[in-house]
C-alpha cells in the first residue's frame, strides 16, 4: 500500500482504505463495530477487533497471534477476539 495512513486519521478514512485495498482490518478500537453496525458503514474483507483488556502487551501479542494463526475464516467477518473465546457475524 503506498497511501500513507496518519495516526490520526479517522476510522472512517481507515474503513474505507481497508476496503478499496481489499485487506481486513485488525483493530483494539470498539468504534469499528458502531461504524459498521450503526452508522452502515460497509465493508466486505472483514474486521478483527481484539477485546483482551488486562492482557500484558506480551499476552495480548500471544493472542494476536494464536487468533491470527488458527483456521478461523476472517474475510466477510466482524470478528470479536476476547481471553476465552472468539465471536463472528458475517458483514
Amino acid at each position: 500500500m503506498d497511501k500513507k495512513i496518519a495516526p490520526k486519521s479517522s476510522d472512517g478514512r481507515i474503513l474505507s482504505m481497508a476496503e478499496a485495498d481489499g485487506r481486513i482490518i485488525l483493530t483494539f478500537d470498539r468504534d469499528f463495530g458502531q461504524l459498521v453496525y450503526e452508522k452502515k458503514l460497509l465493508t466486505t474483507h472483514g474486521i478483527i477487533y481484539f477485546r483482551l483488556d488486562g492482557l500484558s502487551p506480551s499476552k495480548m501479542a500471544e493472542a494476536v497471534i494464536d487468533a491470527l494463526g488458527s483456521d478461523t475464516i476472517f474475510s466477510g467477518y466482524f470478528t470479536v477476539v476476547t481471553k476465552t473465546k472468539t465471536r463472528q457475524t458475517r458483514l
